[in-house]
């Protein structure tokens, strides 16, 4: 007697085969076209957070404006003295 093991191919086998191999398939899409990206873009935006809290001043503003529009803020009033206190005034010539 030999020790050979015989493996049988039947028709439902083959159909179980397939069916396993289409659920894992699928399974694999679903992950990879959906939560796989939710997961990477939540990861980055709690990246994201945590550094502009560490780094508040690479913040880019939100409140800014776009090309060709005029905003007009109010600054303190004695931050905008200091700024007029330490200004250098400059003389202009007409030049013809």
């Amino acid at each position: 007697m030999s020790n050979t093991v015989v493996f049988e191919a039947s028709l439902t086998g083959i159909a179980r085969l397939i069916f396993i191999l289409l659920v894992i398939y699928s399974v694999y899409s679903l992950i990879v076209r959906y939560i796989l990206p939710a997961l990477v873009k939540k990861t980055v935006r709690n990246f994201q957070e945590k550094f502009f809290e560490e780094n508040p001043h690479l913040r880019k503003d939100a409140d800014r404006s776009k090309e060709g529009e005029i905003s007009i803020r109010r600054t303190d009033d004695v931050k905008a003295r200091q700024m007029y206190n330490n200004a250098e005034e400059t003389d202009y010539e007409e030049i013809k």
